[in-house]
């Protein structure tokens, strides 16, 4: 179900912010993510569940998550990203990855 502005009831503050690290294209561990978004570990592995469920991250590996199709969904259409994000709006995951994998190419060559 989603409330009067778009988002899932079920999504906190804290889901956000993990969307937002993992909408980096990076396969993470929750200790990582947790890191880089200053919670406990254990918070976050607990809203990594939730966000499974939801369809919005998948485990890849034992212990390593990602951002699914729908979890970019999510973090292009629905939540108030930065600028750097909006222009991934309708695209898939692997359009996403090359477009990163170029900037990161373009940093390198400067």
């Amino acid at each position: 179900m989603e409330n009067d502005d778009g988002h899932p009831d079920w999504l906190t503050e804290m889901d956000k912010e993990i969307i937002n690290v993992l909408g980096t294209n990076l396969t993470l561990t929750p200790s990582i993510i947790a890191e880089n978004i200053d919670r406990s570990r254990e918070g976050v592995g607990n809203r990594l569940n939730s966000l499974q469920a939801g369809g919005l991250v998948r485990k890849v590996d034992r212990g390593k998550y990602e951002i699914t199709e729908e979890g970019l969904k999510y973090m292009t259409e629905w939540a108030d990203v930065d600028d750097e994000y909006k222009p991934w709006h309708g695209k898939t995951r692997e359009e996403i990855k090359k477009e990163i994998e170029e900037r990161n190419s373009d940093t390198e060559n400067e």
